[in-house]
């Protein structure tokens, strides 16, 4: 059969999504056609185009037209630079890529009325709160990513696909899941839609009260999709209902939600994953100077005890890793199919000794794969010699999950970290060659100012050995472990509205909590002293004054800057123009 998997809108600009080409690869092993459908790049490398800036921006009539010429002038500029830079950090790529493009987006989007679209976030004219606004807005359209959307599936009707799969990877996702399934269904009649993904799993307990969920799609797959899509797949080419032997799998008969008994599925052995695919993907009209592959080479978290985390329930079962000697023969082909290829492992976090032992064996080939990886700041990182050994094996970018530097907010999160050894461990990476980033929450229940005190003081102190952040604002998502703990906090939960396909949960009194407010502002700060404050942080990116020069001049034009509240990177220039309101 032909299997048509799609990431819909929005997504990151630099990288494909890796559920999609491992989905891809599993079903290709098992002798089906699949291919991958960015819908996300597609999107926006139509719409930033001077052809579409300049219709969006004259038909939407809110952009004065200075402003759309300086953007139909100032893109092609502006991608060109991202894909052609000889000096690749995807990090430092990725932050003024976002935020360049970002603001293209957003300003275009806001030429069509309330919606707010960037490379990661996507709020239009609905209510996630409220699924039958929701649904709503999914049958009307009306988007600014609706101006495109017919090319697209155009495209998708080309390859005439028999199963068409939609993979919900994060929440802002939702709503173009959904209109995507609506158009699919009702151009092509014939073909069964499907939508599962680790942000469906999240929300599964709202979306399975929800009969009309099956106008928009015809299944309902939720946890790991291996073997799922497998058996889904031929459930259909022979005619069966797959609701009667997928494990995990839910549709709607008579008017009702049914869910499959089915317990077939087991957990899929990671030492025989095939290579993701990428190749109807790489190269591609993708923000990055090099092919930027996601991998993934764990299922769930090896550590998975912090309080603000859901990842665990997206999953079958508990940790599990792929061996490092099947992670190396995975990075070896795809640098062999992908010339130049940074490969970006999205696991939650890699176990020393299973990291290590992967960065020996690269070594020893002589010609390592470079690559980035998501890591615990564990003690074994603070000997600069295993820091060293990780670079010789090819690391060249750490996501760090520091959060905060109070020991009390810490022990709140249940972190177990050191912030002695977060600094070694800094330190010990950065002077080994590889980029450090840091992942912070702002707010979070129990933080007081003096904590908050400190996790600035730490970015001051290690600035030589932070090259770039990621402050987050606190937020109470669904599924995580601080749902249990709302009372140690003397929180008030708001009731829950039996149709709301939010991610978060709605807080009546935050209590001992600094609330949404407080946790913005902290945000702001850590972001304005790991680079606000740091002119010769930001001038390691040549190509970040480069994407915001005309960006601040675009900028000064309009009435209201609505820029994102998390960028990573943003110039004194940029906080002075937004402060001035000009």
């Amino acid at each position: 059969m032909r299997i048509a998997i799609i990431t819909p809108p929005p997504f990151v600009l630099t990288a494909p999504a890796a559920a999609p080409s491992v989905l891809t690869s599993v079903l290709r092993e098992h002798g089906h056609e699949a291919m991958c459908f960015d819908l996300s790049r597609f999107c926006v490398d139509r719409l930033l185009t001077e052809e579409h800036v300049r219709s969006a921006g004259i038909q939407g009539g809110r952009l004065p037209s200075a402003v759309v010429a300086g953007l139909a002038a100032w893109i092609p500029e502006v991608k060109s630079a991202l894909a052609s830079s000889s000096t690749y950090t995807s990090v430092d790529l990725y932050d003024p890529a976002r935020q360049s493009i970002d603001d293209a987006l957003d300003l275009l989007a806001s030429a069509h009325g309330a919606s707010r679209w960037t490379s990661t976030r996507f709020s239009g004219d609905h209510d996630r709160t409220d699924a039958e606004s929701l649904f709503a807005a999914a049958r009307r359209g009306g988007e600014v990513f609706d101006r495109v959307l017919p090319e697209a599936l155009a495209a998708i009707e080309t390859f005439a696909p028999q199963v068409v799969a939609i993979s919900l990877s994060i929440p802002d996702q939702l709503y173009p899941a959904l209109r995507i399934g609506f158009l699919i269904r009702s151009a092509l009649p014939h073909v069964k839609v499907v939508l599962g993904g680790a942000s469906a799993t999240r929300i599964r307990t709202a979306l399975l009260r929800l009969p009309d969920l099956f106008d928009f799609v015809d299944f309902l797959q939720l946890r790991e999709g291996e073997f799922s899509i497998v058996a889904l797949v031929e459930a259909l080419a022979a005619r069966r209902d797959p609701i009667d032997s997928v494990a995990g799998l839910h549709a709607r008969r008579s008017g009702q939600i049914v869910s499959s008994t089915a317990n077939t599925r087991g957990t899929f052995p990671l030492d025989r994953m095939p290579v993701p695919a990428f190749d109807d993907l790489n190269p591609g009209p993708y923000l990055s100077a090099r092919p930027l592959l996601p991998v993934s080479t764990t299922r769930n978290c090896y550590f998975n005890k912090c309080t603000f985390c859901a990842i665990s329930r997206s999953f079958d079962a508990g940790f599990r890793i792929m061996p490092p000697e099947r992670s190396l023969e995975q990075a070896m082909a795809l640098r062999a199919r992908h010339q130049g290829a940074i490969l970006r492992d999205v696991s939650e976090a890699i176990p020393p000794p299973a990291l290590l032992r992967y960065a020996d064996l690269a070594a020893a080939t002589g010609d390592p794969p470079p690559f980035e990886a998501n890591l615990r700041m564990e003690h074994r990182f603070a000997d600069p010699g295993v820091a060293q050994r990780l670079y010789a094996g090819g690391l060249r970018t750490v996501h760090f999950g520091l959060e905060s530097a109070s020991p009390g907010v810490l022990r709140h999160m249940r972190k177990e970290l050191d912030v002695q050894v977060a600094t070694t461990a800094l330190r010990a990476f950065a002077e080994a060659g590889i980029w450090c980033h840091l992942f912070l929450i702002a707010g979070h229940p129990g933080e007081t100012e003096g904590d908050h005190e400190l996790t600035q003081n730490f970015l001051r102190l290690n600035r030589p050995w932070i090259h770039s952040i990621q402050a987050q604002p606190f937020g109470l998502a669904v599924d995580s472990d601080l749902e249990s703990l709302v009372d140690k906090y003397e929180m008030r939960l708001a009731a829950r509205a039996p149709g709301s396909l939010s991610f978060d949960l709605d807080v009546e009194d935050w209590g001992a909590a600094p609330g949404p407010d407080v946790a913005r502002a902290r945000a702001q700060d850590l972001r304005r002293i790991a680079y606000g404050e740091a002119d010769d942080t930001l001038a390691r990116s040549r190509l970040l004054w480069d994407a915001h020069r005309v960006e601040f001049a675009v900028a000064r034009g309009l009435p209201e800057i609505r820029g994102s509240s998390n960028l990573a990177i943003r110039g004194p220039s940029w906080t002075e123009t937004t402060a001035a309101g000009t």
